[in-house]
């Protein structure tokens, strides 16, 4: 009898895990990116206050707002070449479909031009991906 209710307390156990799991591991997670910020933060803030002699939270704010400006600028160094090369793929899917479809063709398969039609759909999706959506 004993083992029964041990059994079902496990049963229990790990339901209740698999139910707690995603906040767990949002909690984690939070947990996580708090340390890995916190250790340069803390290091730098400690040099800072030797070599220095900056006060600990001055220290921290300078290195945090170091922080936001790297990422910043990496994201300024990013994010143009990115959407242009996107754009780029967007102009080029018509010719590519094409050249599938020509080589379907070629091996007997017959499909019907859709490359203006995948252009057009990717162009409407730009501007409203809500009307895009399967209905």
């Amino acid at each position: 009898m004993q083992d029964l209710y041990r059994v079902v307390i496990f049963g229990v156990g790990l339901v209740g895990a698999a139910i707690l799991l995603p906040e767990l591991l949002t909690i984690l997670l939070a947990v996580v990116v708090a340390i890995l910020l916190a250790i340069p933060l803390s290091s730098s803030a400690s040099w800072l206050q030797r070599k220095i002699g900056l006060p600990r939270v001055v220290g921290v704010l300078l290195t945090l707002l170091a922080m936001v400006a790297g990422v910043a600028l990496l994201l300024a160094l990013i994010l143009p070449p990115l959407v242009d090369q996107v754009g780029n793929v967007i102009d080029q899917i018509p010719s590519a479909i094409n050249k599938v479809q020509q080589g379907l063709r070629d091996i007997g398969i017959h499909t019907k031009n859709a490359g203006a039609t995948v252009q057009e759909f990717v162009r409407r999706y730009e501007n409203d991906p809500a009307s895009c959506s399967a209905q």
